[in-house]
């Protein structure tokens, strides 16, 4: 009986010593564990941060001043254009059998701007005078059929100055009410902001700083990636911020 209560206990002793061992080895450290945690979620949101957040790089763009046009080049005028202080005129190039090009009188002296329309197109050309910033322009907006449209704007507080030249249609106003005007021109995907910086003019490619087709919605001021669910920026400090992530649609 002694024998069996002896051989209980040491049963139980040893028992009692691997529960030990095991707990030994397979415990963990709290601490430890909560600060790899909180690590790990500080990289997380650096890198949330960093994915939601793209740096937009700008170039300077140099103004094109206008000049009279070279008197050995033979036109035809087709139609004059006229806003509250100024006469524009469409016109042929006889070297040119496609394209209708713009210019403007000042002071019975004719400058070129540029191909505006295509042949037979001359009443789709729309002209009128705006102001940015106190800065007075002349808006000129044409196509070259439906899916190509073309836009111009010519600074006149001074000599004229071209600062759109050629580009897409343009939104302008104060995307992230900084105090500072952007210009979005923005078609079929190619999306672009023009803005001056310490006086100068620039520009950046919003299609390009996010690699997708892009599409700006004015009344929004926001900035959406073309394609099913695509992810939607807003405009800040000279960053894209993420404010709609894309996501898949399940079928």
């Amino acid at each position: 009986m002694r024998r069996t209560i002896y051989v209980l206990l040491i049963t139980l002793w040893i028992t009692s010593m691997m529960g030990c061992s095991a707990n030994k080895y397979n415990r963990t450290n709290p601490t430890g564990q909560v600060e790899e945690i909180a690590l790990n979620q500080e990289k997380d949101e650096i890198q949330e941060i960093a994915a939601e957040l793209i740096e937009l790089d700008y170039n300077k763009q140099d103004m094109r001043v206008l000049v009279p046009i070279d008197e050995t080049v033979s036109i035809s005028p087709i139609k004059d254009i006229y806003t509250v202080n100024y006469r524009l005129m469409l016109y042929a190039i006889k070297s040119d059998d496609d394209n209708l090009s713009i210019g403007i009188w000042l002071k019975d002296v004719f400058y070129p701007i540029g191909k505006v329309t295509g042949k037979g197109l001359a009443d789709g050309v729309e002209v009128k005078e705006v102001q940015v910033n106190k800065q007075h322009f002349v808006h000129i907006e044409g196509s070259f059929g439906a899916i190509s449209p073309i836009t111009y704007y010519l600074s006149m507080d001074h000599e004229p100055m071209v600062y759109i030249d050629g580009d897409l249609p343009v939104s302008i106003m104060d995307l992230d009410d900084d105090g500072t005007v952007e210009w979005v021109s923005g078609y079929f995907g190619r999306v672009s902001i023009y803005k001056m910086i310490e006086d100068e003019w620039h520009r950046t490619h919003v299609s390009d700083a996010v690699g997708k087709d892009m599409l700006f919605i004015s009344e929004t001021k926001t900035f959406h990636v073309q394609e099913r669910n695509g992810a939607t920026y807003q405009f800040v400090n000279d960053q894209l911020k993420l404010v709609k992530p894309s996501h898949d649609v399940q079928e």
